[in-house]
Order: structure tokens, then C-alpha cells, then sequence
């Protein structure tokens, strides 16, 4: 690939976000760090001198508490207090690089929170970027594993379903992916690559390149997804009130350890094709020049990725993190 448009810019802005990758700081995502299982495709792509990553999840299942859906008084309500147009040039400049939800302006945060998003009370009871592993537990025991309460306080849900109803959802979301790049050549040949590799969703979301503007590529995949009301919050009791017993609970846990497996095969996949479309086409050409300060914080990035790795390996154990998000720097990201 070519590295003509706008080498200094672009390396400048390469330069700041491998730094930050680098730092021992926790990013702006909840989880704080880049997932371990995508970190040797993240270093990969990121000692290619027209491509930066930006945002990443390996893959996660969750349980997800929707947050309090908005009533017909403050729908009227926004819709005639719209965001004005300089806050939404402030959000375009935030999304031109690459920020994410936890950066992007509480006007338009609010905006974003939906009927079931998080924006407003909404919250993961738990999340795991790696397969559940039941070795050993009953079912009564996964189920208190997911919702973070005893069985015995896990009561059946009884009354109606409302416009206000907030469902608990059991969910898998597969890997998805935020590059930007140099020019529209690169960008182009990794969406052809990841599209052929089984991420359909993926594409370009802006394909316009300026000195200040460069293609953002998001690589995803919908077909992976799986999303299954389990239950309903109480708003009287503050607790979870169960629709699907604990045999269903755990068949939906096998059913997404199953979805983890092929996750691994399509990014296994995608890894080496894109080794073949980024790299070794570009071997067949002159060396691509790269500053000295963009190698100097590349590698230095991908050394403390390789201990960070070692040190944390995946769990196959019960330790599960709470808070699990895709990684944003702080150079900021978009949101899945």
C-alpha cells in the first residue's frame, strides 16, 4: 500500500495514539485495556506504516440490564430540543478522532440513550471476553454466576409487559474492530478482506480523507450476535425478576461458548488474510518509509502489549470481569 497522502499528519496522529497505547494508564473504555485475545492482531496491524487501530473487543457475553425508557412526554420533549448545531460540530470533531461514547459530549450522550441503552441506569450484571466455563457448577450456580443474585431470591416474573419494562438480556457480541488508515486504498483493501472473511457488516464510515480526516474502517459482524430477554427488573425491589429457568440459562451459556469458538475461527482467519493483503504484497514493493518516532512508539507499544499478554493470559477459571467494554485510547474511539 502507498503512504502518499499526508504522511506527516497522519503519522503525528499514529504517533499520539501508540503512545497512549503504551502508557501503563487505564484507557477510557470501563474495562480500562485492550483485550488480551486480540492483541497480537491489534500489534500486527499497527506495525503497518499506513494503518492504526483504535478500538477493539475480542468478543464478549454479557448480561445487560436495560436502562429506564424514555416516556412520550420526553420524546416530544427532545425532539423539540434538539442538539444545536455547534455542539454537534463539537461531536463530529470528537468522531473525526475517533472518540467514543465515555468522551463524547453529554448533550450528545443524552441524545444516544435510547429506549433499552445504558444512558440512563442501564448496566452489565456481568461480562466474560472469554468462554464460561460451568466445569463443576449446577445450574442453580450458573444462574447466580449471571445475574449476581442467590436463586433463592430469583423470582418468577408474573405481570405484564410494558412500554416501560426493563428486560434483562443475555447477549454475545462478536469481535469488532476500528482501524483508520493512511488513504482509501488501505481502508479499501481491508474492508474487501474482512468482508471475504466472513464480516459482512463491515465498511468504511468515512471515506473522505483531508488533512485533518482520514478513513476510519469498522470491521464487524452481525451474524455472530445473539441477544435473549432471561428477565425483568423490579423497579419496586431493586432485584431481577426471572423469564427462563436455570436449564435455559444454561444452554444459553453453552449455546454462546459455542458462538466464542467460531469468533476465534473468523478472526484466526481474518489475522492471515490481511497478513497476506497488508504485508506480504507490500514486501513485493520498496520499503515503505516509517518516522522514527512512529517506529519508536510502535515498538515500544508492542513490547508492553507482549508482557501485558504474558501476564495476563485468558481465565479458564471463575474470575469474570464486571464492567468489560470494547478498548478505547484516549485518543478516543467510536462506539460499537
Amino acid at each position: 500500500m502507498s503512504s502518499e497522502s499526508h504522511p506527516t499528519e497522519f503519522d503525528l496522529r499514529k504517533a499520539r495514539i501508540l503512545a497512549d497505547i503504551a502508557s501503563p494508564a487505564p484507557d477510557a473504555s470501563p474495562k480500562g485495556s485492550i483485550d488480551v485475545q486480540i492483541l497480537p492482531l491489534i500489534d500486527r496491524l499497527n506495525s503497518h506504516a499506513d494503518v492504526v487501530t483504535t478500538s477493539s473487543c475480542s468478543g464478549r457475553v454479557s448480561v445487560f440490564l436495560e436502562g429506564r425508557k424514555k416516556t412520550s412526554a420526553s420524546r416530544e420533549r427532545d425532539s423539540k430540543n434538539s442538539i444545536k448545531q455547534g455542539e454537534m460540530d463539537d461531536v463530529h470533531k470528537l468522531q473525526d478522532s475517533n472518540a467514543g461514547p465515555d468522551t463524547m459530549p453529554a448533550a450528545a450522550s443524552a441524545a444516544n440513550a435510547g429506549a433499552g441503552g445504558k444512558g440512563d441506569g442501564g448496566k452489565w450484571l456481568f461480562v466474560s471476553h472469554d468462554p464460561i466455563n460451568t466445569e463443576g457448577l449446577s445450574t442453580p450456580a450458573i444462574a447466580e454466576l449471571l445475574l449476581g443474585q442467590k436463586t433463592a431470591d430469583q423470582l418468577q416474573y408474573e405481570g405484564s409487559v410494558k412500554m416501560s419494562t426493563r428486560f434483562v438480556h443475555f447477549k454475545f457480541e462478536p469481535m469488532i474492530l476500528h482501524i483508520q488508515t493512511r488513504n482509501l486504498e488501505t481502508a479499501q483493501c481491508i474492508v474487501s478482506t474482512a468482508l471475504s472473511c466472513g464480516f459482512r457488516e463491515s465498511g468504511i464510515m468515512n471515506s473522505t480523507t483531508s488533512r485533518h480526516r482520514f478513513p476510519i474502517v469498522a470491521v464487524r459482524c452481525a451474524g455472530l450476535s445473539m441477544d435473549s430477554p432471561i428477565g425483568v427488573y423490579d423497579e419496586d425491589t431493586g432485584a431481577v425478576r426471572r423469564l427462563v429457568s436455570d436449564e435455559t440459562l444454561a444452554v444459553l451459556v453453552q449455546f454462546s461458548n459455542l458462538k466464542f469458538e467460531e469468533n476465534i475461527q473468523r478472526v484466526q482467519g481474518l489475522a492471515s488474510t490481511l497478513e497476506a493483503a497488508l504485508f506480504e504484497e507490500a514486501s513485493q514493493t520498496p520499503t515503505q518509509w516509517e518516522d522514527k518516532e512512529v517506529r519508536k512508539a510502535r515498538k515500544r507499544a508492542e513490547g508492553l502489549r507482549r508482557r501485558q499478554e504474558l501476564q495476563k493470559a485468558p481465565s479458564t477459571g471463575q474470575k469474570y470481569e464486571l464492567d468489560g467494554d470494547i478498548h478505547v485510547n484516549n485518543i478516543g474511539a467510536f462506539a460499537v
